[in-house]
């Protein structure tokens, strides 16, 4: 595996599982700074078809690097991967017979399967698992950035990433509540492992609600994309007051911008300058093509004064 050259002001984003073309939320960094994006995605069988999605991103600025590799929590492990009949839900685990005759709304199904329909099985090939925490030393890049669409896998993946995974500015993972896959992990088992590690639920993206063979009235909550957001104390307190954790930050900036988390954006800027200068971090972002969030700093800014002016109008008001 050859190493990724990459450069100080690159959003490095790691992608696993899913399909190739389709990164999920995570689109939203690679459509808005696409020139400052390096994507790469791992995927334990590749076809045609996914090289072909180098042709459509390209031209945009994105540089892409495929992976064919099946990523677990440890390396050399030999297991069994399940190919179903929709790919999009094969997966290193069998599915839970529990979940089987389960409605779940799925985007690529007119009408309502079961989980039973989906994961019917196509075919089981061998594959030998490689750990994150090793694809990091031999790409030579750590991810700013990680996806994990890997159905079921998504804990054993994010312990196999070791303490790399401290140097991620924001994570993206698939799910669960309930297990859909036998013996995976859930959301309980992530939220445990990432608060450790000073991650924080920033939010849960494109809900599935199962209906237990009927699909009426309300279902359960069952699968989502989580969202989660390095704490900003934890995150500074780790910075040094150098060039690299300056742009590191303005990365970390850019990221809750993409996901609309403005008051985060801002929040940074703001930490940036009170610890270097407000010229410098001025500088770099115009320098690095992240000039946007100078404005979003100065429209949160001019609204918090403007939030105070008025409860400060208010309060006199009061008193007389």
């Amino acid at each position: 595996m050859s190493k990724i050259s990459v450069r100080p002001q690159d959003i490095i984003l790691f992608h696993v599982g899913g399909s190739m073309g389709n990164y999920g939320p995570i689109d939203s960094i690679i459509h808005k700074f696409p020139r400052n994006c390096v994507v790469v995605g791992f995927e334990a069988r590749q076809d045609e078809s996914d090289k072909e999605v180098d042709t459509s991103l390209t031209p945009l600025g994105v540089r892409l690097h495929l992976v064919n590799a099946f990523i677990g929590e440890k390396d050399g492990h030999v297991q069994d991967f399940y190919i179903n009949k929709h790919p999009e839900n094969s997966s290193g685990l069998p599915p839970n017979p529990q979940v089987l005759e389960e409605i779940c709304p799925v985007p690529y199904a007119d009408d309502k399967p079961t989980w039973g329909v989906n994961t019917a099985l196509d075919r089981k090939e061998t594959v030998t698992t490689k750990s994150l925490k090793t694809v990091i030393k031999e790409l030579g890049v750590t991810p700013d950035v990680l996806s994990i669409d890997a159905q079921g896998l998504e804990v054993a993946i994010l312990k196999g990433t070791g303490n790399y995974l401290k140097d991620a500015v924001a994570l993206v993972t698939e799910v669960e509540f309930f297990e859909i896959y036998a013996g995976q992990g859930l959301f309980a088992d992530q939220a445990i492992l990432l608060k450790k590690r000073d991650f924080r639920l920033a939010e849960l993206l494109n809900s599935q609600n199962w209906y237990p063979g009927v699909s009426c009235g309300k279902g359960y909550l069952t699968v989502s994309e989580a969202l989660w957001f390095k704490q900003l104390d934890a995150f500074f307190t780790e910075s040094k007051n150098d060039q690299d954790s300056m742009l590191r930050g303005i990365k970390f900036a850019a990221v809750a911008f993409c996901f609309e988390y403005y008051s985060t954006a801002y929040l940074i800027i703001e930490r940036l300058m009170a610890n270097n200068s407000a010229s410098a971090v001025e500088k770099c972002c115009i320098d690095h093509d992240y000039g946007i969030l100078l404005s979003v700093h100065s429209q949160v800014n001019k609204l918090q004064e403007d939030e105070h002016e008025r409860w400060r109008l208010a309060s006199k008001t009061q008193v007389s």
